[in-house]
C-alpha cells in the first residue's frame, strides 16, 4: 500500500507542479506591462495559522485607458512592495483584473519545486513497489 501511495502522491505533486509552470509561462506570454502604485498590502493567513503571505493592491492604468485596481494573483512574505511605491504591473489585456507585480508572476519556483518532489515520491513509491513485488517472488 505504501508505494501505490507514495506514487499517487508524487504524480498529484508533478502534475500540480506542471500546471503552476504552464499557468505561469502562459500569464506571461500574453501579459502586457504598465507603471502601477501599491495602494495596500492584504495579508491571507494560511489553512494551519503559522503564517501568511502578503499580497499587493495594484492601481494601473491599462493600454486602452481602463482604470484598474486588484489584488495581485502573487504575493510573498515578506511583501515585494509596500503601500506607495511605485512599480511596474504585468496584468492580462483580457482581463487586467489578473495582474502581478512585474517579476513576481513566475509561479516558476513553487512549480519546479512541485514537479521535483512530485518525481522523486513517484520514482521512490514505484522504486519500492518493484523491490516488494521482487522480495515477494523470492520468498
Amino acid at each position: 500500500m505504501v508505494p501505490v501511495i507514495f506514487t499517487i502522491v508524487g504524480l498529484a505533486f508533478g502534475v500540480s507542479g506542471l500546471r503552476f509552470l504552464r499557468t505561469a509561462r502562459r500569464f506571461r506570454a500574453v501579459a502586457l506591462r504598465a507603471p502601477g502604485l501599491v495602494t495596500d498590502l492584504r495579508f491571507h493567513s494560511t489553512a494551519h495559522g503559522d503564517g501568511g503571505t502578503w499580497y499587493p493592491v495594484l492601481r494601473f492604468t491599462t493600454a486602452d485607458g481602463r482604470d484598474v485596481e486588484t489584488e495581485a494573483m502573487y504575493g510573498r512574505r515578506p511583501p515585494a512592495a509596500q503601500p506607495g511605491d511605485a512599480v511596474t504591473v504585468a496584468y492580462d489585456p483580457a482581463d487586467p483584473t489578473k495582474a502581478a507585480l512585474e517579476g513576481t508572476a513566475g509561479g516558476g519556483v513553487i512549480g519546479v519545486l512541485f514537479v521535483a518532489l512530485g518525481s522523486t515520491f513517484a520514482v521512490l513509491g514505484l522504486a519500492i513497489g518493484v523491490v516488494f513485488l521482487l522480495l515477494r517472488n523470492v520468498l
